[in-house]
């Protein structure tokens, strides 16, 4: 029998070390962040099920066919896939989409770690790292959202191309064949989710530039051909999605020095939870201090981080500020470099104990005592500022759990095609989710919702006709009313549109029948290749004095066909009406 020697009982103590540390940064997590296990729905989560992605409006097949694209204008096609699976699996239930939410970002947990320790060569390095990338409370969203599933997914697929690479590389081989179609497998993932993705190639870069070994002229074409393969799947990419993006003004990018300074000093601020954004000034002298801190503690893992971190911020300076949880990929490499550098500074202070406290023991009970200290510090000041983050999502998440609950009390099923005009609901004003929510409540598109928290003025009693019930939410309490059905009067209103077949974002002019200086109300038909919807829009436009108006439409998701079935003008009945138009060509959705 083999006796096992002193080496492997190191391997097995640094083994139990890893394992415990990885425990606790698991309960860290979870202490903080459980809450958003039991989170519902959110405003973006049934927009994003019903109306970005289109559950009911195309198969599940060409979802799937365009996540395998990559190369495509399609709105972030692996969403479809995660929204798309859980609904049709599990339905309209929450928890599975958060528990699908945590399993990833534990997944993310893993590969962080695995990233951390094939850059730093430091198990140390590496738990401090994934202890401070485990949890930040400014990513609020994260725990709380299901619509932030872009972002863990692109982080997930990110960092498993980054241990692809890193893997190989760190072993001082070149990429071969296999390990190349591995990390542009796991690229295109990224790029499917969320297209921050894009800062990989500058990551790869950074990789050789301050990790690698330096190599002969000879053998630099094998060691750049995968990051050349990668950044031409960047470049194509973002050739076809940033045109298409671009019609909304919140993906516009601004490519101003000064404006994107301001963001990355707002972000960075995030980071450091301060009140007020850094100025620019103190935003380099604090980015130029950090890297002569890394180059000074001879940390390349550090410096990596560091600069990986600023280089994931470009996709996000370019446009308009979002939220927290856009960090999420930054936080990767920041996370990097506080880990490293952590681990320096504890080396540091290790030399000035005393020899008789530099047995494996006390190296042992000081590493723990660090990563203990650090844990408990961090979770004084994440907890702190997560409980104010939090507190905001609460209104918003209670005032749609309440109104679905007593909608689904009032009517456990609707008719196909029902039409409810909510006088009162207690959701945000301007808020377009309860179409959505309801829809998708239901697991039916044919549902038609308007909501008077959605126009400026008072809906006029003579356009309650379309409707079947008029509905109040008020202090909890569901009150309907019941509406017969509507008599037409009169012959059909023509409804003319110039030109009759447009592209989409482009204007429209309209006009009804003989009606000028009036709001118009419609009832319409949408028929797309592989689905119909009805529905009503109340003030949908308005005529001017020479009875026009001028409709421009937005970057729709397909062709589509729209049919006006029946209008009401500003002091008029509801009226049958026929004309439409059709939209050829969309490219985006």
């Amino acid at each position: 029998m083999e006796i096992p020697g002193p080496s492997s009982g190191r391997r097995i103590l640094k083994h139990w070390k890893v394992a415990a540390g990885l425990s606790g940064i698991l309960v860290y997590f979870f202490l903080l962040s459980h809450r958003g296990l039991s989170a519902y729905f959110t405003g973006d989560d049934v927009m994003n099920l019903v109306g970005m992605h289109g559950y009911w409006r195309w198969p599940w097949w060409r979802n799937a066919l365009e996540a395998l694209m990559v190369v495509t204008p399609v709105y972030r096609p692996m969403g479809d896939v995660f929204y798309r699976l859980l609904y049709w699996i599990f339905g309209f239930n929450p928890l599975p989409f958060r528990a699908a939410c945590y399993a990833l970002m534990v997944l993310n947990l893993g590969l962080f770690f695995r990233l951390a320790l094939l850059v730093s060569r430091s198990r140390e390095a590496a738990l401090l790292g994934t202890l401070v990338f485990s949890f930040h409370a400014a990513l609020s969203d994260l725990y709380l959202s299901t619509g932030t599933v872009y972002d863990i997914l692109c982080v997930s697929f990110t960092l498993a191309a980054f241990v692809t690479y890193a893997s190989v590389r760190s072993a001082g081989r070149e990429l071969q064949a296999k390990h190349i179609v591995i990390l542009l497998l796991f690229y295109g993932g990224a790029l499917d989710s969320k297209e921050m993705a894009a800062s990989l190639p500058v990551g790869l870069v950074l990789y050789e530039v301050i990790l690698a070994r330096r190599i002969t002229l000879l053998r630099l074409w094998r060691r750049a051909l995968p990051v050349l393969l990668v950044g031409i799947l960047t470049v194509a990419v973002l050739t076809v999605k940033v045109p298409a993006l671009s019609d909304n003004p919140l993906y516009r990018p601004q490519h101003s020095p000064a404006y994107m300074l301001g963001n990355v000093s707002e972000y960075v601020g995030m980071l450091l939870f301060r009140d007020q954004p850094l100025g620019p000034l103190w935003l380099i002298v604090l980015a130029l201090v950090s890297a002569i801190a890394c180059v000074a503690a001879r940390r390349p893992a550090a410096l990596f981080g560091l600069c990986y971190g600023f280089a994931a911020l470009l996709p996000l300076v370019t446009v308009p500020p979002r939220g927290g949880f856009v960090l999420y990929l930054p936080l990767v490499g920041f996370a990097l470099f506080s880990g490293d550098l952590l681990a320096a500074a504890a080396q540091a202070a290790r030399r000035f104990l005393p020899s008789g406290a530099r047995t494996p023991f006390w190296t042992t009970f000081s590493q723990a005592s660090l990563f203990v200290a650090l844990a408990a510090g961090l979770y004084i000041i994440q907890s702190r500022h997560w409980r104010d983050q939090s507190r905001n999502a609460v209104p918003l998440e209670t005032a749609m759990r309440e109104a679905v609950r007593l909608i689904r009390a009032a009517h456990p099923t609707l008719p196909a095609g029902t039409r409810l005009l909510f006088l009162d609901d207690p959701l945000p004003k301007y808020q377009p989710a309860l179409v959505f929510l309801i829809q998708a409540a239901y697991h039916d598109p044919s549902l038609g919702v308007e909501r008077q928290n959605n126009l400026a003025t008072p809906i006029d009693p003579a356009e309650y006709a379309i409707f079947d019930y008029l509905v109040s939410i008020r202090d909890g309490k569901w009150e309907e009313q019941r509406l017969p059905p509507i008599r037409w009067q009169g012959p059909e209103v023509p409804v003319t549109f110039i030109p009759s077949t447009v592209e989409p974002g482009r204007a429209i002019q309209m006009r009804v029948g003989s009606y000028s200086d009036a709001a118009v109300d419609i009832e319409y038909r949408t028929t797309r290749r592989f689905s119909t919807d009805n529905g009503v829009a109340l003030r949908w436009t308005n005529l001017n004095s020479d009875g026009i108006a001028t409709i421009r439409l937005p970057l729709l998701e397909e062709p589509a066909s729209v049919q006006i079935t029946a209008v009401r003008v500003s002091g008029d009945l509801w009226r049958k009406a026929r004309g439409g138009f059709v939209i050829r060509g969309a490219v985006i959705r």
